[in-house]
């Protein structure tokens, strides 16, 4: 795996899954961020190029045993849920062979770290 910036470590990298996956690989004194969004597939099929343009990012930007953080699952939206759960599968297992740690981050705790509340909404 490569690093985004030579010499300079990799302080952390984090995934929310959704059909509008954000990444970002931040270092002490740097970040790179994405948005990967399909719009050209539909289905299990664009699930799968979603996966996929996770992996070459978190390969191509962390280092090896690098932490990788993904938001874990919410189950409030159930007009969303089965989506998001192929998305967030499909990226899981499609980082597995990579040498990473990753961690599971549950919403409510993901939300208390970024705003102070755990059931703070996005625009918070």
């Amino acid at each position: 795996m490569a690093r985004r910036h030579e010499g300079e470590s990799v302080v952390g990298t984090g995934i929310d899954p959704s059909t509008y996956t954000g990444l970002a690989v931040v270092g002490a004194d740097w970040r790179k961020t994405r948005l990967v969004h399909v719009k050209t597939a539909k289905g299990l099929h664009r699930v799968q190029l979603i996966a996929q343009q996770v992996r070459d990012f978190v390969g191509e930007n962390t280092e090896e045993n690098g932490v990788v953080c993904i938001e874990g699952y919410a189950y409030g939206n159930v007009h969303t849920l089965v989506t998001l759960v192929e998305i967030g599968t499909a990226i899981r297992l499609g980082l597995r062979d990579l040498k990473i740690q990753l961690y599971d981050v549950p919403p409510t705790v993901l939300k208390r770290f970024a705003t102070g509340k755990g059931n703070a909404k996005k625009a918070d």
